[in-house]
């Protein structure tokens, strides 16, 4: 299974010359955690980074800096992932683990933007995935246990 194909393409994304209020403000908006920092690269939107709601809690709020004059640059870690839409889960989860992050941002293969993959969306599919599988476990068992009497 590919992350293109349990990821989040519904992806906020805000340009690293915004405030972090602006983007606490669209956190708030969009009611997500995260949102991809992306700039214009060919025409097209390429990730930079990912700023989380716990990037301003530890590094805006609790240091007590203003989040009108600070930038979304001035937070983001200079690491991040992105992986492509055609990448194995396995393969995406390794790397993920190996380098301690929840999020990766998703791109074609030309770079763009496509959307953001998180463990959530993993486990999301997969209790859909076993949503369809327990009804027809339930029934197959029926199936058996009629025959044997």
């Amino acid at each position: 299974m590919s992350v293109g194909s349990v990821c989040n393409r519904v992806v906020v994304y805000i340009d690293k010359h915004e405030s972090i209020r602006a983007a606490a403000r669209l956190m708030q908006q969009s009611c997500v955690g995260d949102v991809v920092v992306a700039e214009r690269v060919n025409g097209l939107n390429t990730p930079i980074a990912i700023l989380t709601d716990r990037d301003l809690v530890l590094e805006v709020i609790a240091e007590a800096l203003d989040p009108d004059y600070l930038k979304v640059k001035d937070v983001i870690s200079d690491f991040f992932i992105y992986v492509y839409e055609d990448e194995g889960i396995n393969e995406v989860l390794d790397r993920m683990e190996k380098h301690g992050v929840c999020r990766a941002a998703v791109t074609n293969k030309m770079g763009e933007l496509v959307g953001i993959f998180t463990v959530d969306n993993l486990i999301a599919s997969m209790a859909e995935q076993l949503g369809y599988a327990v009804p027809m476990m339930q029934r197959y068992q029926g199936q058996t246990e009629a025959t044997r009497y």
